[in-house]
């Protein structure tokens, strides 16, 4: 195969990244303006969950480490995206730093949330049965399917990152034998 030949192969493989690049990075940077914010704003309404809340210190320690979950994979894909868009390898290891960290972001809070559930429940179980009654059933259900898709994400990112890691390596060996 000659040049001309890998150069057209290439170009052709490429041909959309950049472009697709540029939209998700418009799209992933107003993510994160809305993470951030989320984030920023959130303390305002720390007053109305303590009134509210018999477990408002757990409550307000978990949203913000949910907002901060939701900030880190938007602001480390607005930037992979920005790369990409620059013309830049996506098989870099910046690039699967940035994905491996969302990652990590996203099983802690994950891992958060597991731990908070059961805080959260005594709370709850100390308050007496009728308080304890309003929690207990339904408001399960939605924290274990939410909990299922964080990790599912999770390990999606993660072999995203292990993916993003491969190509790094295979385009170096590439380019020590080119």
């Amino acid at each position: 195969m000659g040049k001309n030949r890998e150069t057209e192969l290439l170009r052709e493989a490429s041909g959309q990244i950049p472009a697709m690049g540029r939209v998700l990075y418009v799209l992933f940077v107003i993510a994160t303006v809305i993470a951030l914010m989320s984030l920023v704003f959130y303390p305002r309404v720390w007053g109305e969950i303590m009134q509210s809340s018999d477990a408002a210190g757990a409550e307000i320690i978990s949203g913000t480490l949910g907002r901060l979950a939701l900030l880190c994979p938007c602001l480390c894909c607005a930037l992979l995206a920005r790369d990409v868009a620059n013309g830049e390898s996506p098989f870099a290891g910046k690039q699967a730093k940035r994905v491996f960290f969302s990652a990590c972001a996203i099983a802690v809070y994950t891992v958060s949330c597991f731990l908070w559930q059961p805080l959260i429940s005594s709370i709850q179980e100390r308050l007496g049965p009728t308080r304890a009654a309003q929690f207990s059933e339904y408001a399960m259900i939605p924290d274990i399917s939410m909990l299922f898709w964080m990790i599912v994400v999770t390990l999606a990112m993660l072999l995203f990152a292990m993916v993003l890691n491969y190509g790094k390596t295979l385009q170096m060996l590439v380019d020590e034998t080119g």
